[in-house]
């Protein structure tokens, strides 16, 4: 559902998804529908324990869509993972994101 959700809305702007457990499932469905979303601008996955795998089947989403300017994968236990995404992004990108 979550694929569908992001690939095909063409309104949605603003997705927060925290503290849902997404683990790297969810990252997987978020991160093959990105690419195909053109109108999501804030993406927010506050507290979802989301790992560096989980980041990493999401991270080719995030560097396909070109929309995305406010991603949040704060918790407690992310700041190293902020930091290798904000990275990885920057790199291929070139673009800052907030985090």
């Amino acid at each position: 559902m979550l694929f569908f959700l992001c690939q095909f809305n063409t309104t949605l702007e603003d997705l927060d998804l925290s503290w849902n457990g997404l683990g790297e499932e969810g990252c997987r469905a978020l991160g093959a529908a990105l690419p195909h979303n053109h109108t999501l601008r804030e993406l927010d996955l506050t507290s979802n324990r989301v790992s560096a795998m989980a980041v990493s089947l999401l991270l080719p989403g995030l560097l396909q869509n070109d929309t995305l300017t406010h991603i949040n994968v704060c918790s407690p236990r992310s700041i190293p993972v902020n930091t290798w995404v904000l990275t990885c992004i920057y790199e291929e990108k070139k673009t800052y994101y907030s985090l």
